[in-house]
């Protein structure tokens, strides 16, 4: 279950050990990490839930390159227009 961390901070149990964080700004949301394939229905129903459209996902940024934190990236992408960046890229490594 989401839980507000503090506001625009929402942090998100993509599974019972990761975690996901959806950050509100105000040039769209960033979510940090993505989780296993398996997370990306709860990601989406978590943004709609929180009154956004996946539409408002600017960026997604991966904070290391395990399959548990990053798998789920090639699918949550099929519904955003977001940018992708992993830690140490230093720039988009995906459009």
């Amino acid at each position: 279950m989401p839980q507000h961390l503090a506001p625009g901070v929402i942090h998100i149990a993509t599974s019972k050990t990761n975690n996901a964080y959806l950050i509100d700004g105000d040039d769209g949301l960033t979510l940090v990490d993505v989780g296993n394939g398996k997370a990306v229905d709860l990601l989406l129903r978590t943004m709609a839930e929180s009154g956004r459209d996946p539409a408002d996902l600017n960026r997604i940024v991966l904070t290391h390159a395990h399959p548990d934190h990053v798998k789920g990236a090639p699918a949550l992408r099929e519904h955003t227009s977001a940018l992708a960046s992993a830690a140490g890229c230093g720039r988009p490594c995906s459009r």
